[in-house]
């Protein structure tokens, strides 16, 4: 008898781990929030740089979390904030869902696709990429 619950017993909890697995991945991803600087890779001379936030980029400047800061708000406007040579540069735009791994941020009337799942954003120009984390 102490068997055959047992063996009921690993094919229920089995069961109920498939349904959580399978209803897990049905999560909303919720795009809006703050980003804030994580990383920069770029290529220099052949070479890929990967500069994290608090290290020194070019042996000047420490890059840290609000080096870049992007604000994305549920009615679709966005704003970003930009540290520069010891200045603070805002630009006011808006964002839309293109799909569930894209949006597309305008600022100054310039639109980017960025790659976004909800925790990373990932911006690229000019060669560069820009990660940024919730």
């Amino acid at each position: 008898m102490t068997r055959i619950k047992r063996f009921f017993g690993v094919i229920l909890m089995s069961l109920f781990l498939c349904v959580c697995f399978l209803f897990g991945g049905c999560a909303k991803k919720e795009f809006e929030g703050t980003y804030k600087f994580s990383k920069m890779l770029y290529t220099e001379g052949g070479v890929q740089i990967e500069i994290e936030a608090g290290e020194k980029f070019m042996g000047m400047m420490t890059l840290t979390e609000d080096f870049v800061k992007l604000s994305l708000n549920e009615d679709g406007t966005a704003s970003m904030i930009m540290l520069e040579d010891g200045e603070t540069d805002m630009s006011l735009g808006t964002w839309i869902k293109v799909d569930d791994e894209t949006i597309a941020i305008t600022f100054d009337g310039d639109t980017q696709n960025c790659e976004c799942d909800g925790e990373n954003l990932t911006i690229e120009s000019d060669g560069a990429k820009i990660i940024l984390k919730k």
